[in-house]
């Protein structure tokens, strides 16, 4: 973790749990001067608070995709070790005072303050002001859509605390991946690699491929402890690998990893309590939805529409319509991109608040769905991806789901990129736990209130 941020989060929670156990007192006794039992246990409190957090590794560095979740998890278990603990010291020092009610109001507000603390300098991260003074300077050498995985992951993860500032490649992509374009930054060709590393002084090099013409010699000579090099792994793109170390040789084994029928059991279980209850809460304002289509446009309220699930097995989808009757008659099957005239008002306003997939809580019990999963796409368009993609078909491992991982890092702009889909489809696939679902699900709920990339 970046040594500053750690500083702040220490000194930002040494104020912020004696502050709730204060606000605690005034909630629990209005207008009632603080007495010493009470001062006592709110330096006792953070104390405990602050050496269950260390112990928990709530000051541990997180990275990788949706670490906020994660952090803000483990402040939550952290938090209810702290309270307990506390609870059990309240017994046995009859120095401090009893009172579970101050104790249970410092609770919620320390798990209030930390998080709010966490979620304000996750924000102050992303500023690039901040990123250019805190964290690492890092450079990309060599072109391709491996230089755009590691500029992606390095803006849309500053949990890493690695600064990209250019690449050094033979040429500019001509398409770029989501949300990379604005960032990009090419500094010179490959020949002047050594010029360009002198100039910018990277504390990280990233060289995409080994199989590059670079002067490795003098790389090693000047920037030995910087260099990053990805190993080769374009036969295995799609399968995940890991290291492994025999003496002094290193290899790369791959290996598949797919749930278990237990596993499967209690994703099914919990997919379809969650959709009946959904289905029971949310009647109310699928029939306001309803009148609303009835009123907008002549037609059915709902769109079905043939679609592929597990083992590609097909379902009929459940939408609410956005669009008029007969929408591809003249088109045949297209993707929906932009502002496409085929929408009508009312069903644009469904589509960039994704209202009009709620009744796929439908396909959610009846067991064609799940919550989280690769996206079911038309027989039309798997057959098309097929052809450029060979391995498109192993997204059907697993249901289709409501959101996915590629939902929540690209949404409708990967819809007519089937190998970037692929990509995030896989890493959801072969990474797959309930607390992964469970991230995807909170990220989806932010996805959606930003409205990132609707059509």
């Amino acid at each position: 973790m970046n040594k500053f941020i750690l500083g702040l989060l220490f000194s930002l929670d040494g104020v912020a749990i004696p502050s709730a156990f204060l606000i605690a007192y005034r909630l629990k006794f209005p207008g009632v001067a603080l007495t010493d039992p009470y001062s006592i246990l709110s330096l006792v409190a953070t104390l405990v608070w602050m050496v269950a957090f260390c112990l928990y590794g709530v000051y541990r560095q997180r990275v990788g995709p949706l670490y906020i979740v994660d952090t803000l998890l483990v402040v939550i278990k952290g938090s209810t070790i702290a309270c307990v603990q506390l609870m059990a010291l309240s017994f046995l020092i009859p120095q401090l005072p009893e009172s579970r009610s101050v104790i249970a109001y410092a609770f919620v507000l320390c798990l209030i303050a930390t998080g709010s603390i966490r979620i304000a300098l996750w924000k102050l991260e992303q500023f690039h002001w901040f990123r250019l003074r805190q964290h690492q300077k890092a450079i990309v050498v060599g072109g391709g859509d491996t230089e755009q995985m590691i500029i992606e992951t390095l803006l849309h993860q500053p949990s890493y605390c690695i600064h990209y500032i250019g690449s050094i490649s033979d040429q500019t992509p001509h398409q770029f991946r989501y949300r990379i374009e604005e960032h990009y930054q090419r500094l010179g060709p490959l020949s002047e690699l050594m010029d360009h590393l002198d100039r910018h002084t990277p504390d990280i090099i990233y060289i995409t491929d080994p199989s590059l013409d670079l002067p490795y010699d003098q790389l090693l000579r000047q920037y030995k402890n910087k260099l990053y090099i990805l190993a080769n792994t374009a036969l295995f793109q799609h399968v995940p690998v890991q290291s492994r170390a025999l003496d002094s040789l290193t290899f790369l084994r791959t290996h598949r990893v797919f749930n278990t029928p237990i596993q499967n059991a209690i994703k099914e279980l919990l997919d379809r309590s969650l959709a009946i209850m959904l289905l029971i809460l949310l009647t109310p304002l699928m029939l306001l939805i309803a009148i609303g289509i009835y009123l907008s446009s002549p037609g059915p309220v709902f769109f079905t529409q043939e679609r592929l699930t597990q083992t590609m097995r097909p379902f009929m989808i459940i939408k609410f319509r956005t669009m008029g009757i007969n929408a591809e008659a003249d088109t045949g099957p297209v993707c929906v991109v932009g502002d496409d005239p085929r929408i009508f008002p009312f069903g644009a306003l469904l589509r960039r608040l994704s209202l009009d997939e709620l009744p796929q809580l439908f396909n959610i019990f009846v067991g064609d769905m799940s919550f989280v999963g690769p996206r079911p796409e038309r027989p039309h368009f798997v057959n098309t991806y097929r052809k450029t993609s060979p391995n498109f078909t192993q997204r059907f491992h697993v249901k289709a789901g409501l959101t996915g991982w590629a939902q929540v890092n690209g949404r409708s702009y990967l819809t007519p990129r089937p190998d970037l889909k692929l990509h995030y489809d896989l890493y959801y696939i072969y990474n797959w736990s309930l607390l992964l679902d469970l991230k995807i699900i909170l990220k989806t709920f932010l996805v959606v209130l930003k409205r990132e990339s609707v059509h």
